[in-house]
């Protein structure tokens, strides 16, 4: 599990540096490959990501915005 919560870190940094779209790349495979496999909460937070950075692929946010809609994610994710 260590690898998937690693990996979703940097898909955090990758989205607060205003790079959702490779975010949301980094982390696909990882959503596909564990589909099958009972749901636990890293995975819904994996996908719940996902979803998030899927939605971020529109116009670019400011780094301020960007950075208090991650932190916002953070909160909802791990809370």
């Amino acid at each position: 599990m260590w690898q998937l919560r690693a990996s979703m870190g940097m898909a955090r940094l990758l989205d607060v540096q205003g790079r959702s779209e490779e975010a949301a790349e980094l982390l696909a495979p990882l959503a596909d490959e564990l589909e099958s496999a009972s749901c636990t909460s890293d995975m819904q937070a994996l996908l719940e990501l996902l979803a998030y950075l899927r939605a971020r692929r529109g116009p670019r946010r400011s780094s301020t915005a960007a950075g208090r809609a991650n932190r916002a994610v953070g909160v909802l994710l791990y809370d």
